[in-house]
């Protein structure tokens, strides 16, 4: 039982690290696009 629970732990740590990366890109593409097309 306690290991499930570490499972989904570090998943969903997991999924917080993607989704924070995902957005560091995303605000970096819309800089880019502010650049590009002021």
């Amino acid at each position: 039982m306690r290991e499930e629970i570490q499972c989904s732990y570090d998943s969903l740590n997991s999924l917080r690290q993607l989704m924070a990366e995902t957005n560091v890109s995303n605000d970096f593409y819309f800089d880019i696009r502010a650049l590009h097309w002021p």
